[in-house]
């Protein structure tokens, strides 16, 4: 049997995981000593509660070796195979954890990539993976496609706040303080595996139209889905699809607005918004 395994950070609830017959690693998520795992939140709502009113600031931390080696271990012993696919290096230690755990169980039938990508841009893979599982490809060729296509999926995501940002010890107090008063909405982006801020705008509305046309110095591959995200607020997410639609108008394969989680919200802060697309 082949299996899909992949990481918290594509920001899959487990009912859908389930549904979509694919694996998850949870990655944690530590307040102070406390361990959340955005999983068992539906829908991620109350990270974002509990990280308003805690006395220590969230924070996240890369998947364990040994959670993937039990797994591998399972897929060994049942002379399954496996594709997984993890948080970009870039980001996170995850990708070091599962090679580590490859290694150790010495199995040819698993094949490992570095997504390059986070939220919805994993997302964005792991839909692909799915589809080509479904339709008979085996483990090879799906690798091969989703190694080709993790370099050209793009994932963008809009600030609401900066406080996140200060209290994760990134910025100033004070700096987070004028930007903040400004209404300056940073809009961000993975670039070589790794999150730059590429342009801003004053408000939301406007920064997701400036993130927007950023995005467009590249050719869209308006063949494949476009995702939207966002942290508490859907609406936000409604937003950001129709100021996309009205900038592009052109056909394109909806790939649905899904909630963003608290491995990534721990760095965005509530209310922000992602998007995602691949490029030619």
């Amino acid at each position: 049997m082949l299996r899909i395994l992949i990481d918290s950070s594509a920001d899959f609830m487990l009912e859908e995981a389930k549904k979509l017959n694919i694996e998850i690693i949870r990655l944690p998520v530590y307040f102070g000593e406390e361990i959340y795992y955005q999983e068992d939140d539906p829908e991620f709502k109350n990270f974002f509660k509990k990280a308003d009113i805690a006395s220590i600031h969230p924070k996240t931390s890369r998947a364990n070796p040994n959670d993937y080696l039990q797994v591998f271990k399972d897929v060994k012993n049942k002379n399954d195979e496996m594709l997984v696919m993890t948080i970009s290096s870039g980001i996170s230690g995850s990708y070091e954890s599962a090679y580590m755990a490859y290694k150790e169980i010495n199995y040819d039938k698993i094949k490992i990539i570095d997504s390059q990508s986070v939220c919805l841009g994993l997302r964005q893979l792991t839909m692909l993976a799915i589809k080509l599982r479904d339709e008979g490809l085996d483990l090879n060729q799906i690798y091969n496609q989703i190694l080709e296509a993790s370099k050209k999926v793009r994932v963008w995501a809009i600030l609401d706040t900066m406080n996140y940002v200060k209290k994760g010890g990134r910025i100033s107090k004070y700096k987070c303080l004028i930007v903040n008063l400004l209404k300056i909405k940073p809009c961000g982006h993975v670039v070589d595996g790794k999150i730059e801020v590429a342009t801003k705008g004053i408000g939301l509305r406007n920064a997701v139209g400036n993130a927007i046309n950023y995005s467009l110095k590249e050719k869209l591959d308006f063949s494949k889905p476009i995702m939207f995200g966002y942290t508490v607020k859907f609406e936000h997410g409604q937003m950001a699809k129709k100021v996309f639609d009205e900038k592009i108008k052109t056909k394109y394969i909806d790939g649905g607005i899904h909630p963003n989680g608290a491995v990534i919200g721990t760095h965005l802060g509530p209310n922000a918004i992602t998007f995602s697309y691949f490029v030619k």
